[in-house]
């Protein structure tokens, strides 16, 4: 049943409710982010949060948090009117937040990190006693199941004992109110199962916990509540038990799930054998048994919601991680690839999400950047494997004006580049080594929407060309805009295959979250 536009009203209040954001409106420029959106926890309940990528679900959490001051609205804390105009007011209320990237410092030991801003045992004149402040912190590991010695640094920890540390904190500050923001992306079963035993715990305990997830399972173990977001409102709060994942979905979606479109006469026949082929890829606990195509004078889109494998798939490929098992083909021909130089050798290229950290030397020019890949072809001569400058110089000067890179000259460092420009820089790079299949990791992520269209068009040039492109993006627009076909994984596995009329944004959201449609393989 399609959505109404009605404002959202609550069904049902008591005394123990712990917060009610009511009727709260935020602008930036150009943008409503939150309209007249509304949450409502309990005390003692696990709630949930969900809703698409833009929904608003971020920014009523950063009100929450005093992170950003809402423009209309009311917040009440235990039944009274409150404001919260930043971070400390949020702490003063009780409430602790625990994001994707955790807030640890990973030089630190657990104690040290546990113990952060909370008041630290101390002897006379102010000396710390680390002992009482290692007993503190002993008794919460013991609760946590977290069997580490207390010295140990963040840093050697796994994920999930980072995450439990991040919970220990809070626990010290006797939160009221935790905030978790997708808990479980980098968690195996075991890690999850402990997670929830503390939720659950907390819960018992009185605690109100407002879980935050694109994992519907989850959910329907987890919570009692769940809240849904649309389009910077919220369009329904239910309990777990009224409802069901088809029912979330519809919700997320405005109306009713799409039905399924047989793409059997819509799908491009390919007319040329696969450039790229992956068999069984896996590794543990990441990614299980992936397997696809890739043929030349395509692009194909990889889609999926935080953690699902869509990265670790072209990383296993291209040799940044080292995969348990697979096999991968090039042009018919079984190859090995243990490192990402061999990937480079064989005609591979691949522009990473965070382009200023994993693919540009910053502090070096723009001829720099353009020729590492390619050094051998900038030398003197093949018998003086001296660096040429003016072959260098030149090179660097081709890409500029082929790729129209908006720069001073050649010489310019690439950290005074603007987004767009930079990603051309990148990807200058990989057309120097005359590479013929790329990866697009996150391609257009904080680049401006005429940029964004450059980067298409180059995108679309190269398959013109006859290179294959793989593109993993965040933004379903944006594959349904670009993509001759998309895959879609969840929880490590491929779960969906979109080609022609069935490539939209509602079918990825459909195979990503899984449904009453079932969790088979689909081909729509």
């Amino acid at each position: 049943m399609p959505i109404s536009n009605t404002k959202y009203t609550y069904a049902r209040r008591n005394v123990d409710e712990k917060v009610r954001l009511k009727e709260i409106c935020k602008d930036f420029p150009g943008v409503r982010a939150l309209d007249h959106a509304n949450l409502w926890l309990r005390r003692g309940e696990i709630h949930a949060l969900v809703g698409q990528n833009g929904a608003g679900k971020s920014t009523l959490i950063k009100i929450l948090a005093g992170l950003y001051h809402k423009d209309a609205g009311q917040i009440y804390v235990n039944g009274a009117e409150t404001n919260i105009r930043s971070p400390k007011d949020a702490r003063s209320l009780g409430f602790g937040f625990i994001h994707q990237e955790l807030a640890i410092v990973p030089a630190l030991s657990i104690t040290e990190n546990m113990l952060m801003g909370s008041s630290i045992p101390t002897h006379r004149f102010g000396v710390i006693s680390w002992k009482q402040a290692q007993d503190i912190v002993m008794c919460l590991c013991d609760r946590l199941q977290l069997q580490r010695d207390l010295d140990t640094p963040i840093e050697e920890l796994k994920t999930a004992e980072k995450w439990l540390v991040a919970i220990g904190r809070s626990l010290v500050h006797e939160v009221e109110l935790l905030v978790l923001d997708e808990p479980t992306v980098a968690l195996d079963n075991t890690e999850t199962a402990n997670l929830f035993r503390i939720l659950r715990e907390l819960r018992e305990d009185g605690k109100t916990i407002l879980y935050i997830s694109h994992r519907l399972r989850e959910i329907f173990e987890i919570a009692d509540r769940v809240t849904v977001m649309k389009d910077s409102k919220t369009v329904a709060c239910e309990q777990v038990e009224d409802v069901d994942e088809a029912r979330i979905i519809g919700l997320m979606l405005g109306g009713q799930l799409p039905q399924p479109v047989s793409s059997s006469e819509k799908r491009r026949a390919p007319t040329k054998d696969p450039i790229l082929s992956v068999r069984n890829l896996r590794k543990d606990g990441i990614v299980h048994s992936v397997s696809f195509d890739l043929y030349p004078g395509e692009l194909l889109g990889l889609a999926g919601l935080v953690g699902s494998g869509r990265t670790e798939t072209l990383e296993l490929i291209f040799g940044v991680t080292q995969k348990d098992a697979g096999e991968i083909r090039l042009n018919g021909r079984l190859v090995s690839i243990e490192d990402p130089n061999d990937a480079v050798r064989l005609g591979l290229a691949m522009l990473p999400e965070n382009r200023r950290e994993q693919a540009l030397l910053l502090k070096m020019p723009i001829t720099q950047n353009i020729s590492l890949s390619s050094l051998d072809t900038v030398h003197v001569s093949e018998r003086l494997p001296l660096l040429s400058l003016r072959k260098e110089l030149k090179l660097a000067r081709s890409f500029i004006k082929e790729l129209t890179i908006a720069a001073t000259g050649p010489r310019q460092l690439a950290e005074f580049l603007s987004g767009g420009n930079q990603q051309k820089v990148v990807l200058a790079r990989w057309l120097a080594t005359e590479a013929r299949v790329f990866f697009f990791d996150e391609p257009t992520v904080g680049i401006d929407v005429g940029a964004k269209q450059e980067v298409y068009n180059l995108m679309r040039r190269l398959t013109e060309q006859g290179a294959g492109l793989i593109c993993v993006s965040s933004d379903f627009t944006e594959l349904e805009l670009v993509c001759d076909r998309v895959l879609v994984m969840r929880e490590g596995a491929l779960v969906g295959e979109l080609s022609g009329d069935a490539i939209t944004e509602d079918n990825m959201l459909v195979c990503c979250y899984g449904s009453q449609m079932g969790d088979e393989k689909h081909a729509l």
